[in-house]
């Protein structure tokens, strides 16, 4: 039985998504985007405000032909 070793390399960037996005990531190279972004529902301090429509933008840009985007969601917000 053959082994095969796979070298995975981390990056981890702390700050402004909208900043790090366009710095870590080139366009169509992301299969899947998965995120839990703020409701803006003023229920703790980091959820008092909504993601601005840029970072969306960039995650449509960095994602592949065919990739997924699962962004969480509460019930009161369907209509954003």
């Amino acid at each position: 039985m053959e082994e095969y070793t796979i070298k995975v390399d981390y990056k981890v960037g702390l700050g402004d998504s909208a900043c790090l996005i366009p710095k870590y990531l080139g366009s169509n190279t992301i299969h899947a985007v998965v995120t839990d972004p703020p409701y803006g529902l003023n229920f703790i301090n980091w959820d008092q405000t909504l993601p601005p429509i840029e970072i969306w933008k960039q995650c449509f840009n960095v994602l592949r032909p065919g990739g997924f985007c699962v962004a969480f969601a509460h019930t009161r917000l369907y209509h954003r």
